[in-house]
């Protein structure tokens, strides 16, 4: 049973009411949590995820909670801006933190909650749930164990016409989101990119963003274990939503968020196999594999990362996505940021093209 009884949901956007809500009262139902305190300055947002966890304290603002909570949880589903400074008050009174992606805008804001979870005691997770696709795990066991041979490229592409219900503007300014695609929808990409491949040695980064937030960009990567390839990102036209990782004997073919399957095959041949996951639970009589417990779907993911955090903070598992991994997807974004060139826009003059480049540069 997790240690945990207090939660406290800061932020009832799109993101609580769609995919916390139930959650926290699955647990609340199982008795594994006894308070649920609810935080957001809009009423209407409030009310929404009340439907969903009747019975939750309720709060305008996290200055208001005036009772003890040390050794509670914080999930911080605020914008973007306010996931460092308020992540840092809930660790400096005591609370455990599970952050939202992005962990925050800039690596700084990222080393400083760092900081406070280390001199407080307690633990920081950061929302990175499709680490717990049971395929994103069998995906990176084939990488580093060479199951194909040696990766030597990989093609992720990976957007749509926006369409989640956002319940503001923030993700659409630069000073509140920290950018557009690549740190919103991007970070999800980039975390798997990392967690999966390792580190990166050069890139090249393209954007549309004009001083603003970018909808479309494309970053090249070489990465340090010597495997080449691309990342195109789309707020506005759709993507095939794939991921294509090429080996020396084969290749593997993944459409994002399906948690249990995969296309892959033998480089030369024409027949493709598809893999469906599913647990084994031993041997039979027979001395056959039996079939065990059915893996998690999607939104059984994103439970089974809170449920991670709380037996994290007993003690009973390790952190699936800590501060210090959900760094380095931030720092790489930052990086592509810093050194961002303007995307190749045919329809636009060259005197049109020369005033996107120098808007890159801001």
């Amino acid at each position: 049973m997790p240690l945990v009884k207090t939660i406290i949901l800061v932020g009832c956007g799109a993101v609580s009411e769609i995919l916390y809500a139930s959650v926290l009262n699955k647990l609340v139902n199982q008795g594994e949590c006894d308070d649920i305190l609810l935080v957001d300055n809009s009423q209407r947002r409030i009310d929404s995820v009340c439907e969903k966890l009747p019975g939750a304290a309720v709060y305008r603002d996290f200055s208001e909670i005036k009772r003890p909570i040390d050794g509670g949880l914080v999930i911080n589903a605020l914008p973007h801006y306010l996931h460092a400074s308020v992540s840092i008050k809930a660790l400096k009174a005591g609370a455990h933190v599970l952050c939202e992606k992005p962990m925050a805008r800039t690596v700084q804001d990222c080393d400083l909650m760092i900081c406070a979870a280390e001199t407080a005691g307690r633990s920081l997770a950061v929302g990175h749930f499709r680490r717990f696709f049971p395929t994103a795990g069998l995906i990176r066991d084939w990488i580093k164990h060479e199951r194909l041979g040696k990766l030597c490229f990989f093609r992720f592409l990976e957007g749509e016409i926006y369409s989640w219900p956002a319940a503001s503007a923030s993700f659409f300014s630069r000073e509140v989101a920290g950018g557009g695609v690549l740190i919103d929808a991007g970070v999800h990409t980039v975390d798997l990119l990392l967690w999966w491949i390792g580190a990166v040695d050069t890139l090249e980064y393209w954007d549309d963003a004009a001083g603003g937030v970018e909808a479309n960009c494309v970053l090249k990567l070489q990465m340090q274990n010597g495997a080449t390839g691309y990342v195109q990102m789309s707020r506005d036209w759709p993507l095939p939503n794939k991921y294509f990782l090429q080996f020396d004997h084969g290749w593997i073919l993944y459409t994002c968020d399906h948690a249990n399957d995969f296309r892959w095959g033998w480089n030369g041949e024409k027949i493709a196999q598809k893999s469906f996951i599913e647990a084994i639970d031993g041997l039979g009589f027979d001395r056959l594999p039996r079939d065990g417990v059915a893996l998690p779907e999607f939104s059984r993911c994103f439970e089974l990362q809170l449920i991670n955090v709380l037996n994290a903070i007993s003690a009973n598992e390790p952190l699936m996505c800590s501060g210090a991994e959900a760094r380095k997807a931030v720092a790489l974004i930052e990086r592509c940021y810093r050194e961002r060139k303007p995307l190749q826009q045919n329809w636009l003059s060259n005197n049109e093209q020369k005033m996107l480049t120098l808007l890159a540069r801001q």
